[in-house]
C-alpha cells in the first residue's frame, strides 16, 4: 500500500512526514512572472464541457520513480524534476543512472515529446524536489543528495543528506553552476524561485547546525528546523538567510514569489515555531504555517492554523494581482480566522486565500468520508480561476456533484471561482494509488505531474504505470 511503501522513502518525495497524512512530492515555480491562468469549465461541470488528455508519458522502471515538480518555459514547453531509479526510461528515452535513485530533469515539448532529459547522482539516493524557470531561459532545481554528486564539479555531502542548488541551461539541461551545503544530519531543499534579476531563493530544512557558505544557521529543536535563503545569480554569495526555528520539528513544502518580490512559504511544525522574533504555537500534534517575507528577507507576517490532529499546508501560489492562495490537508475542525472548516472524513482539503497582510479572505473545504489530501496549486490571473489538485479515496461530493474513485486513490483537479465554487473539474485514476502533486500551464494545456502506484492508468492517449512500485507521470489536459 502507499502508506507503507512511501512512508519508508518519504524523504525522497520531498516530504519527510508519513504520507498517510499528506501526499506531497515537491513544488514548482516560474521566476520573473506569476503562474499563468487555466481555462474554466470542464469534465463534470454544469457547463457540459469536457477535458481530454493531449499526451501522457511516464518515468518508469522496476524501482520507484516520480515527478516531483513542474514549471513552464517561455517557449511553451514543460520542464519536470524528480527522481529515477536504475533502468528508468522517460517516454522512449533511456536514462543513465548511477545509484539507487538519481535526480532527473527533462524538457517536454508541446506535443509531449522529450526534447532532452538529464540525470545527476552518485552511489546514494538523490532526488530533485522543486524546479523553477527564469525569463532568460535558465532553470534552477533544488533537493537533496547523499555522498558524492556531480553537477558543475563534484560535491560531497557533510552528513547523511545535503541540500543542492543547481542552475541548468534551458537549451540542453547542462549544469551551469551549483552549490551544496548541509549539516551532519539529514537536510533538503524543498522549494525554489527566481527573482526578475536572476537571484535565487530557496526554502528547505536542516537537522543540525548548518553552514551556508560562510554563514552558520543553528539548529534549535529536537527535529528539523526550516530556512529561507537568497543567493546571487552565480550562487557565489548569500544575500540573506532567515531561520524558521522550531522547538519541535518544522518542514517547508512550498514557496511562491509575488510580483512585488514578496515571498510566501508554507509547511508544518510541532510545538512552537519562531521567525525573526515572532512565535506561534501548535494547538495539535502538527499545525500548518504560512510565513511571508519581503524581498530583503524581512518578516511581514507569520500565521499558524490547526486543531488537535495533523494539519499541513502543502502548496502556495500567488497570482499577478498579488493574491495568495494556499492548499492544505486538515483533520477535524480548523478555524481560519472567522471561517471554520470541518472535515467530513479522516482528512479533507482546504483552499485558503490570504490578503497581503496575512488575514484570511476565504477558506473552502473539499472532501468525503475517507482520506483526502491536497496536492499542487496553480494561481489564476484575476480573470481565470485558480486550480487545485487533490487526491481522494472512496467517494466525495463537491457542489452537488459526486465523484467515485476508480481505485484506492484518484486525482482530482478543481478550478475554483471567486465564490469558492468549482467551475470545472477533471478526474484521473486507476485501480491503485494515483498522486497528482504538481500542476502548471503550458501551450494551452493544464499539465499534471505526479506518480502512479500499484496499477496502470488509462489516459486515453497512453496507458501508464505498472512498471514498478512508483511510476512517474506527466500528462497534458485540454479543457474545451
Amino acid at each position: 500500500m502507499l502508506v507503507t511503501t512511501i512512508a519508508a522513502t518519504s524523504w525522497l518525495l520531498g516530504c519527510s512526514v508519513d504520507l498517510s497524512a499528506t501526499y506531497q512530492l515537491g513544488s514548482s515555480a516560474q521566476g520573473g512572472a506569476a503562474n499563468v491562468p487555466v481555462v474554466s469549465s470542464g469534465t463534470g461541470s454544469s457547463s457540459g464541457h469536457v477535458s481530454d488528455h493531449a499526451w501522457a508519458l511516464e518515468v518508469a522502471a522496476p524501482g520507484d520513480d516520480w515527478v516531483a515538480a513542474l514549471a513552464s518555459t517561455a517557449a511553451g514547453h514543460v520542464v519536470m524534476a524528480g527522481a529515477a531509479s536504475p533502468l528508468a526510461r522517460i517516454g522512449e528515452q533511456q536514462l543513465n543512472t548511477a545509484g539507487g535513485n538519481d535526480i532527473v530533469v527533462a524538457d517536454i515539448g508541446a506535443d509531449g515529446g522529450v526534447t532532452w532529459a538529464s540525470t545527476y547522482g552518485g552511489a546514494g539516493d538523490d532526488a530533485a524536489t522543486a524546479i523553477a524557470t527564469h525569463v532568460s531561459g535558465k532553470m534552477g532545481i533544488t533537493g537533496r543528495f547523499e555522498g558524492v554528486i556531480g553537477f558543475a564539479g563534484s560535491h560531497g555531502s557533510y552528513g547523511h543528506a545535503d541540500v543542492f542548488i543547481t542552475i541548468l541551461s534551458g537549451i540542453d539541461g547542462a549544469p551551469l553552476r551549483s552549490l551544496t551545503f548541509g549539516s551532519a544530519g539529514d537536510d533538503s531543499g524543498r522549494a525554489i524561485v527566481f527573482t526578475e534579476g536572476g537571484d535565487i531563493v530557496i526554502a528547505g530544512q536542516h537537522a543540525q547546525d548548518m553552514a551556508v557558505l560562510s554563514t552558520v544557521v543553528p539548529a534549535h529543536g529536537t527535529g528539523a528546523d526550516a530556512f529561507v535563503a537568497s543567493f546571487d545569480a552565480d550562487l557565489s554569495a548569500l544575500n540573506w538567510v532567515v531561520p524558521l526555528t522550531c522547538t519541535g520539528s518544522a518542514e517547508v513544502y512550498d514557496m511562491a514569489r509575488a510580483p512585488d518580490g514578496r515571498l510566501v512559504a508554507v509547511g508544518s511544525f510541532t510545538d512552537s515555531l519562531s521567525v525573526a522574533g515572532k512565535a506561534v504555537s501548535a494547538t495539535g500534534a502538527k499545525d500548518m504555517f504560512v510565513v511571508s517575507l519581503n524581498a530583503a528577507g524581512e518578516l511581514l507576517w507569520l500565521r499558524s492554523f490547526g486543531a488537535g490532529a495533523d494539519d499541513v499546508a502543502t502548496s502556495v501560489a500567488i497570482d499577478r494581482q498579488g493574491r495568495t492562495y494556499v492548499a492544505a490537508t486538515f483533520e477535524e475542525t480548523v478555524s481560519f480566522d472567522d471561517v471554520a472548516v470541518t472535515s467530513k472524513g479522516y482528512s479533507d482539503v482546504a483552499f485558503i486565500e490570504f490578503a497581503a497582510l496575512g488575514s484570511v479572505l476565504r477558506a473552502v473545504p473539499f472532501g468525503g468520508s475517507a482520506y483526502d489530501r491536497a496536492g499542487g496549486l496553480l494561481a489564476g490571473d484575476g480573470t481565470n480561476c485558480p486550480n487545485l489538485t487533490m487526491h481522494f479515496s472512496d467517494s466525495i461530493e463537491i457542489d452537488g456533484r459526486g465523484y467515485q474513485s476508480n481505485g484506492l486513490d484518484d486525482v482530482l483537479i478543481l478550478g475554483i471561482d471567486e465564490a469558492g465554487l468549482v467551475e470545472w473539474s477533471h478526474q484521473d485514476g486507476g485501480a491503485g494509488h494515483d498522486i497528482g502533486s504538481a500542476i502548471t500551464y503550458a501551450n494551452g494545456y493544464i499539465v499534471l505531474g505526479g506518480a502512479v502506484q500499484d496499477a496502470t492508468v488509462d489516459y486515453g492517449v497512453a496507458v501508464l504505470g505498472g512498471k514498478g512500485g512508483l511510476d512517474g507521470l506527466v500528462t497534458a489536459i485540454k479543457v474545451q
